[in-house]
């Protein structure tokens, strides 16, 4: 099997840690992909870490299909601290 791209190589300021999650989520080989428990718990650390807030909106039935704008600024923002 081909592994997947490192995230890095697309976009060289992705942090490693979320670089490395990304590759355990892209896995092909389901017994070493990460499970939808890690994937939560190491982006809640990395939220953590860079002091983003919650985003009450990624519960199931929420209004992600409609971001505010000022959603996609913090996002930039959140990026360009890393």
């Amino acid at each position: 099997m081909i592994p997947a791209p490192d995230a890095r190589s697309l976009l060289p300021t992705v942090p490693d840690v979320l670089a490395e999650l990304v590759s355990r989520c892209l896995e092909k080989d389901p017994v070493l992909r990460a499970s939808a428990l890690l994937i939560g718990r190491d982006l809640s650390a990395l939220a953590d870490k860079l002091h983003v807030a919650p985003l009450e909106a990624l519960t199931r039935g929420g209004p992600l299909g409609h971001p505010h704008p000022a959603d996609a600024a913090t996002v930039v923002e959140v990026h360009r601290t890393l």
